[in-house]
């Protein structure tokens, strides 16, 4: 898969305790589709991801120690990302399924594993300039457009296109997407990232 689209904000963390090896696993009570993503999470070439399940167990998956983390609430972004790829990731995200103690370094990590010229969109909501993005993503769960824009750049990602599909004049970014009568009438950016070839 060459184009991944990924939320950027990060919401939780997670206490370090030892990662087992994936052949180590306890999968038996693993959902079909989760164990199907581990065995694609085996092929990992550059980096490490660590993987906190939702039953608590814990894996990494790739070469080195823990580079970066995502800490699963629920088993659905596996279906999803079967079902949908990498926006149906994105999806679970944004309804909390999983976070990342460490955005910038799961970022760092995602480039190092792209092959030059891969892409990645980002669709977020906007939020308040100037806001911690921790901080905005417990509260509104938005983020600052400037925020992506950079945490991508340092990563070494180039913007390559912008579109205003999904913008809405008025929307009041203090508030909640989760606010009754705002979901699907949000302001929100849409960027294309890509690895410089």
């Amino acid at each position: 898969m060459n184009d991944i689209a990924l939320p950027i904000t990060a919401k939780s963390s997670a206490a370090e305790t030892r990662a087992a090896a994936p052949g180590e696993l306890d999968q038996r009570h693993f959902p079909a589709q989760a164990r199907w993503v581990l065995k694609l999470l085996e092929r990992v070439e550059h980096g490490a991801l660590m993987v906190v399940f939702p039953d608590g167990q814990r894996a990494c998956f790739g070469h080195g120690g823990p580079t970066a983390d995502i800490q699963l609430s629920s088993w659905n972004a596996f279906g999803a990302a079967l079902k949908s790829g990498d926006i149906g990731f994105a999806e679970t995200y944004a309804a909390g399924d999983w976070a990342s103690t460490d955005p910038a370094r799961l970022l760092r990590e995602l480039f190092a594993a792209m092959r030059p010229g891969g892409g990645v969109v980002v669709i977020d909501h906007v939020g308040r300039p100037g806001v911690d993005p921790r901080v905005e993503a417990e509260a509104t769960h938005r983020i600052d457009p400037a925020v992506v824009r950079a945490d991508f750049a340092r990563a070494g990602f180039r913007l390559e296109a912008e579109s205003q599909a999904w913008r809405v004049d008025g929307d009041d970014p203090a508030k909640s997407v989760f606010d009754a009568g705002l979901r699907g009438r949000t302001d929100r950016v849409a960027y294309r990232f890509r690895k410089p070839r």
